[in-house]
C-alpha cells in the first residue's frame, strides 16, 4: 500500500491526536493506505479502522489542495459516501466534486426523493450528474438532471 495522503492534509481527520512511544505525532498516512490494481492504471483506497484507538473520531475536513492532488495522479477518482439520512459526510465532500451521482433504492427515475437530492446537491455546490438505480430495472429507464 501507498500513502493516500498525497503529501496533503487529507479529507480525513482523526482527533485527538495518536501520539507515537518517541512523543511524535502519528501521520494521518496510518489510517488510510492506496493500493494500485496491477497495471490497470486503477487504485483503490482502504481505510485502516483498526488504527483508531479508544476516544477518538474520524471526521471529514474540506480540503481542496488535498483534492487537486489526487487529481493530478488519478483522471477519475469515485468516493462513496453514506446516505444523506445516515451522515452528512457528502456534503462535505461535494463541493470539491467535479460530478455527483445519486444511488437510490427506488426503482423509479420521477420519484420525489431524486429531485429533493438533486437539490440537496445543488445547494450543497455541487453538480448532479445522474443516478443509479437499485431497486430494479425499466427497459429505457433513465433520468438526467442538469448540472
Amino acid at each position: 500500500p501507498y500513502d493516500a495522503t498525497f503529501g496533503e492534509m487529507p479529507f480525513w481527520q482523526v482527533s485527538p491526536d495518536s501520539i507515537k512511544s518517541d512523543g511524535s505525532r502519528e501521520g494521518d498516512e496510518v489510517y488510510c493506505c492506496l493500493h494500485l490494481v496491477a497495471q490497470t492504471g486503477l487504485a483503490f483506497t482502504q481505510f485502516q479502522w483498526s488504527q483508531i484507538k479508544p476516544g477518538q473520531s474520524v471526521h471529514i475536513a474540506h480540503v481542496r489542495e488535498y483534492w487537486h492532488r489526487a487529481r493530478e495522479h488519478f483522471a477519475l477518482i469515485v468516493v462513496d459516501t453514506p446516505a444523506f439520512d445516515r451522515a452528512d459526510t457528502a456534503l462535505t465532500v461535494i463541493p470539491e466534486a467535479d460530478k455527483t451521482a445519486i444511488v437510490n433504492l427506488t426503482k423509479n427515475s420521477v420519484a420525489p426523493e431524486n429531485s429533493e437530492l438533486a437539490a440537496r446537491i445543488k445547494a450543497a455546490g455541487g453538480h448532479c450528474a445522474g443516478m443509479i438505480l437499485n431497486g430494479g430495472t425499466r427497459p429505457g429507464a433513465a433520468a438526467r438532471y442538469p448540472s
